[in-house]
């Protein structure tokens, strides 16, 4: 999955890569004890939520991460070009790619 940011006329391309380390930065800068807490029953996270997980799982071209600052203005952007919706639903993606162990069951 990549996204194309446009800034200042030139094309930045980002992906979205998590890790257990990345998780847990997300879970604790939200406050949750679970991230996947915050998508029980199908909701749509917040608009705080959502710039803090993609913005936490942001990596540029290079497959560096981006500073959060960074991260959540690429995410805000994202959520108003292609709609909360779309963005949730791309980020659950790269954890279940990402961080499959999420997902297991007993």
């Amino acid at each position: 999955m990549l996204f194309e940011v446009t800034k200042n006329d030139k094309v930045f391309k980002y992906d979205l890569k998590f890790s257990m380390k990345r998780v847990e930065l997300i879970e604790n800068y939200l406050n949750e004890t679970s991230l996947l807490s915050i998508f029980i029953d199908n909701k749509i996270p917040s608009i705080k939520q959502m710039k803090a997980i993609i913005g936490y799982g942001l990596i540029n071209e290079d497959g560096n991460h981006v500073s959060i600052e960074q991260g959540a203005e690429i995410a805000e952007v994202l959520i108003m070009t292609y709609g909360i919706a779309k963005v949730t639903e791309l980020a659950i993606g790269g954890l279940y790619r990402d961080c499959s162990f999420l997902f297991q069951e007993g």
